[in-house]
């Protein structure tokens, strides 16, 4: 007489390593790869990886693997995209079932703070910047990253800008052009009405020395 008896073999699906960065952009995908591995002795089946969350957009990140044989490795590529901006979590779920039949779950949350769209163009879901203190255009109570004058980022330091000098009141070029035109128009009378005179005291000082003295000077001036 043959008697059957179910032997449970301890079935293992081993995650690689998911590098999330703790800040998003709404409307920027998060690319996804890592390494999807059957670590245990025997087969796994209906292998499957796929992530969840209420404000992301995960179409493009379930990927079934299948029936996995004992040390098969291979890998998951996906993206997802988030919707909404504030603090979110991401949850990467992966299932599958052993030689008893029985399923099993591996959950991994990610805790990401998503920006309400960062630096696309108009029209991009977001844009504003919802969160003060964030990169981003400029919301309420935000300072603007993005210099007004020379359309540098990241260039205002203490409310001016380190590349063309522009301060939260304005340019101080431009709003002290007229200083710089005034300036300008000074030093050229000055200088046709100096350079004359130092030319014509040249001429007599050279006239003292020659034993006679001209008060009369060039017309030409």
């Amino acid at each position: 007489q043959n008697i059957s008896v179910n032997v449970r073999q301890i079935s293992t699906l081993e995650i690689g390593d998911i590098f999330i960065a703790d800040f998003q952009q709404v409307g920027a995908s998060i690319w996804l790869n890592f390494s999807v591995h059957n670590t245990s002795r025997s087969q796994i089946w209906n292998a499957r990886v796929r992530f969840e969350g209420d404000a992301f957009d995960t179409s493009n990140a379930d990927e079934p693997f299948g029936n996995m044989g004992a040390g098969f490795a291979s890998f998951f590529m996906g993206t997802v995209t988030p919707l909404e901006p504030g603090f979110h979590t991401l949850y990467m779920v992966a299932t599958f079932e052993d030689t008893m039949a029985e399923v099993h779950e591996i959950r991994r949350a990610f805790e990401i703070n998503v920006g309400g769209g960062g630096f696309p163009g108009e029209g991009f879901p977001g844009e504003g910047g919802d969160f003060p203190g964030m990169p981003g255009r400029p919301g309420e109570g935000m300072e603007n990253p993005e210099c007004p004058e020379c359309h540098n980022w990241f260039t205002i330091v203490d409310g001016e800008c380190m590349i063309c000098g522009w301060t939260e009141g304005g340019s101080f070029f431009a709003d002290n052009l007229w200083i710089f035109i005034v300036g300008g128009g000074i030093l050229i009378v000055a200088g046709g009405i100096i350079t004359p005179l130092l030319i014509i005291r040249a001429k007599r000082k050279k006239s003292q020395f020659g034993g006679e003295q001209y008060d009369e000077v060039d017309e030409d001036f």
